[in-house]
């Protein structure tokens, strides 16, 4: 059950690591695990195409296991009341 006229799609991203090509290739030489940028994640997409990072994680696997958690939490509370628990903001549900 949906309160609102808005299309609300979740999916999982990868990490983004590429913003620094020269720190992940120094990273790999010398066995480093820190990296910046973007882990993977569970985004948001509205009906516009514009997303929003719900939540970040520290691998794949749990990004994935979560988002099937929200999809549930989604399509049982609808959009507001989701958004609202996830600190979406409102005008990303308009």
């Amino acid at each position: 059950m949906t309160d609102s006229n808005t299309e609300i799609t979740l999916t999982v991203m990868g990490p983004n690591y590429s913003r620094n090509v020269a720190e992940l290739v120094f990273n790999l030489l010398t066995g480093s695990m820190e990296m910046s940028g973007e882990g993977p994640r569970v985004v948001a997409i509205n009906h516009n195409g514009k997303e929003y990072v719900v939540e970040q994680f520290t691998s794949t696997r749990r990004a994935k296991r979560a988002a099937i958690a929200m999809r549930k939490e989604l399509l049982e509370m609808g959009n507001v009341a989701w958004g609202a628990a996830h600190s979406v903001p409102s005008g990303f549900l308009r």
